[in-house]
C-alpha cells in the first residue's frame, strides 16, 4: 500500500491498482481492470453520432474498450472534476490510450499534457491529438460545452451518454450530472437552432442584403445612452393587461412630467396595447423577419398617437418594417450563424450594436436595455405563457383578429393557440394556472439563465412584476412596489437620449461608400462563381468563392448549424443547389 498524499491511497491488485480516496474505495481491491472492462461491455453496442461521457477515468481502465468500439461519427470525452483527483489523474492516466495510432503513424508528434494551473479556465483544459478521445479537467459545465463545440463542432452529436467505469464519479456526482444535463441541453439547442436556420436562414440573409442601406441611413444605436435611467420593458403577454390597468395612470403621469424618469421600450406586438391606453413608448423593438410582422402596425401608420415612435430593428428583420411608423429607425444585429459576409461587414466597421441571438423579441428588448446601460429595468408582459382566453394582450394583432372574426359560433375567448398540440398546463410565478408550450418554456429558461439572479453579467438591475407570467428568475415586484419604481427620478429625458443620435454628413458618406464597395465585391464574387458553375471559367477559384459566398448555402439542411462546414466542391448535387441561389442573390444586390 502506498500513500500518495493526504487523500489518495494506492495498493496493488490482482490486475492493476486499487485506489482509495478519503478512505473510500474507488477502484476494486481485487481486479479493477476487469471490473472497468465489464462496465464498458455493458455500454456496447455503441450508438452513432453520440458523445460518450466518462466521468473520473483515473488510470483509464476500460476506456480503450469504449474507444475501440466507437463508430466513426462518435467520440469519448473523459472528465475529471474533483480538484484533488485532477493532478493525480493527469500524472497517472494511461498515456497510451490517448495516442491515436492512425494519427501517430502519419505524425509522430503527439501533444503533451501540460501542468494544470486553474481548473476553471478553458485555456488550461488538457487535450490530446486523438480524434475520438479527449481528456479534460474542469468542473464548469459551460466550459465543457464550449470545448465540445470547438473540438468537434456544432450538430456533430445527437445525444450524450454517460458511462461510469468506476466509483470515482460519486466524489463529484452532482457536478457530473450537471455537466451531462448541460451538454445534452446544449446539443438540443444546437439542433433546434439548426432547424430554424434551415427554415429561415435564406430569409435572414435576403433581409440582411435588403437592409444594407440602413447601415448608413439609420440612426446609430450605439449613441443611445440610458445611463442613470430606469427602463420599462413591455412584452405582449396576457399579464400586460393587468399591469397596464393598474399602472397606466402612473406611467402617463410620470411621462408627462418635464423631467421624465422612465424610458419605455416595448416589443412590436405590444405597441397596440400601449397606444390604446395613451402610452407612447420611446422605442419599439422589431425582430421578426417574416411578413406578418406588419400586422403589429396595421391601423397605426400615420396615426398621430403612434406616428413618430422610433423603432430599433435587427438587420435581418423584415425590411418593410423600417420607418413604418414614419420615425427614426435604429439598427442592431444578431449573428444568426457564422457567415464570412457578416465578418466583412464587421471588419469594415459597418455593423452597429451586436446582441446575442436569443430568438425572442422580448429577450432582445431586455438585452438591448442592458447593452444601452440602463440603471434599472422593470419587465412586464414577458410571460412566456398564455391563458385559456388570451394568447397575447388586448390590442395585439392576434387579439384584434379574434374579435374581428368572432360570431355566434366562434368565441374570441378561446384562441386556437391556447389548446394547440404540445401546449400544457403550468403555474405562473404568482401561483396562477396558465398554459405554455415547449418553445415558450425554452425562452423562459433562456431568460432565467441569461438575466436571472446570479447569472446576469450586466450592470442593470432587472425586476419583474407580479402577474400570470412564468418565473423569470428575477425579483418580483408587487404593483405597489412597481409604482414606487415608476416614481424614481432619472438623470435625463427620453427626448434628450434619442435626439443625440444624428450622424455627421461625412460619416454617412463614408459608410455609404463602404457599403457600396462591399456590394460590388459580392456582385463580382457571385458573377465569377456563376461563370465557373456554368463551365465558362476554370474552377481554380471554386473553393474560395464557395467559402466567401457562404450565405448561398448556410441554410441548406446538411449545412445549417455547422458553422461553415459544407459538402466538398466535388459534390455535384451541392453545386446545383448553390447554382440555384446565385441569381436571386445577385438580383438583390443589384436592387440594393
Amino acid at each position: 500500500m502506498m500513500q500518495i498524499d493526504n487523500y489518495i491511497t494506492i495498493s496493488p491488485a490482482k490486475n492493476g491498482f486499487s485506489l482509495s480516496y478519503n478512505g473510500k474505495v474507488l477502484l476494486s481491491a481485487f481486479d479493477p481492470v476487469k471490473q472497468a472492462e465489464r462496465a464498458a461491455d455493458c455500454a456496447l453496442p455503441l450508438q452513432n453520432r453520440t458523445l460518450y461521457l466518462i466521468p473520473a477515468p483515473l488510470f483509464g481502465y476500460g476506456v480503450k474498450t469504449i474507444v475501440d468500439a466507437l463508430p466513426e461519427d462518435s467520440a469519448v470525452l473523459c472528465i475529471e472534476a474533483d480538484k484533488n483527483l485532477c493532478q493525480w489523474t493527469k500524472n497517472n492516466f494511461d498515456k497510451s490510450i490517448l495516442i491515436d495510432t492512425a494519427a501517430a503513424a502519419a505524425n509522430d508528434n503527439v501533444d503533451n499534457v501540460d501542468n494544470i494551473e486553474n481548473i476553471n479556465s478553458i485555456e488550461n483544459i488538457d487535450t490530446t491529438s486523438h480524434k475520438k478521445l479527449k481528456l479534460i479537467y474542469t468542473c464548469d459545465p459551460l466550459e465543457v460545452c464550449d470545448f465540445v463545440r470547438k473540438t468537434w463542432g456544432q450538430c456533430c452529436f445527437r445525444r450524450v451518454i454517460s458511462v461510469k467505469l468506476n466509483a470515482a464519479w460519486q466524489v463529484a456526482a452532482k457536478i457530473y450530472e450537471q455537466i451531462e444535463a448541460t451538454l445534452q441541453k446544449s446539443i438540443a439547442i444546437d439542433w433546434s437552432n439548426a432547424a430554424t436556420l434551415s427554415k429561415l436562414g435564406r430569409l435572414y440573409a435576403r433581409n440582411a442584403v435588403k437592409n444594407l442601406k440602413l447601415l448608413y441611413t439609420a440612426g446609430n444605436i450605439n449613441k443611445i445612452d440610458l445611463s442613470g435611467k430606469n427602463v420599462l420593458v413591455f412584452g405582449a403577454g396576457p399579464s400586460l393587461d393587468d399591469a397596464l390597468n393598474k399602472l397606466s395612470g402612473v406611467i402617463k403621469k410620470v411621462i408627462k412630467k418635464g423631467f421624465p424618469s422612465q424610458f419605455v421600450i416595448c416589443v412590436d406586438t405590444a405597441l397596440g396595447a400601449l397606444v390604446d391606453r395613451g402610452i407612447r413608448p420611446d422605442l419599439v423593438v422589431i425582430l421578426e423577419a417574416q411578413h406578418w410582422n406588419l400586422r403589429d402596425f396595421i391601423g397605426w401608420k400615420g396615426m398621430c398617437c403612434a406616428k413618430g415612435i422610433p423603432a430599433a430593428m435587427d438587420i435581418s428583420s423584415l425590411p418593410r418594417s423600417a420607418g413604418i411608423l414614419e420615425s427614426d429607425t435604429y439598427i442592431f444585429w444578431t449573428e444568426w450563424t457564422q457567415l464570412r459576409f457578416l465578418d466583412r461587414l464587421k471588419n469594415a466597421a459597418l455593423l452597429p450594436l451586436e446582441l446575442p441571438a436569443l430568438g425572442s423579441v422580448g429577450l432582445s428588448a431586455v438585452m438591448l436595455a442592458c447593452k444601452l446601460n440602463a440603471k434599472k429595468i422593470l419587465a412586464a408582459g414577458l410571460d412566456f405563457s398564455f391563458t385559456i382566453d388570451k394568447y397575447h394582450c388586448k390590442g395585439s394583432p392576434s387579439y384584434r383578429s379574434a374579435l374581428n372574426t368572432a360570431n355566434r359560433l366562434k368565441s374570441p375567448l378561446c384562441p386556437p393557440e391556447a389548446m394547440r398540440a404540445g401546449s400544457f398546463n403550468c403555474l405562473s410565478k404568482s401561483g396562477l394556472p396558465v398554459r405554455s408550450d415547449p418553445a415558450l418554456r425554452n425562452y423562459q429558461k433562456l431568460f432565467a439563465e441569461t438575466f436571472g439572479k446570479g447569472n446576469c453579467n450586466y450592470k442593470s438591475q432587472i425586476f419583474d412584476i407580479e402577474g400570470s407570467g412564468m418565473d423569470l428568475g428575477l425579483q418580483t415586484l408587487s404593483y405597489a412596489q412597481a409604482i414606487t419604481f415608476l416614481n424614481e427620478s432619472g438623470t435625463s429625458t427620453a427626448s434628450q437620449v434619442l435626439n443625440s443620435n444624428t450622424e455627421e454628413l461625412d460619416v454617412i458618406q463614408k459608410r455609404k461608400a463602404a457599403v457600396e464597395m462591399i456590394i460590388e465585391q459580392e456582385k463580382n464574387n457571385l458573377s465569377e462563381l456563376l461563370n465557373i458553375l456554368q463551365g465558362n471559367k476554370a474552377p481554380d477559384n471554386l473553393d474560395h468563392l464557395l467559402e466567401e459566398c457562404d450565405y448561398l448555402w448556410a441554410h441548406f439542411p446538411d449545412c445549417a448549424g455547422r458553422a461553415g462546414k459544407r459538402p466538398p466542391s466535388t459534390d455535384i448535387a451541392f453545386l446545383k443547389r448553390v447554382r440555384a441561389e446565385i441569381e436571386p442573390f445577385s438580383a438583390l444586390f443589384n436592387i440594393t
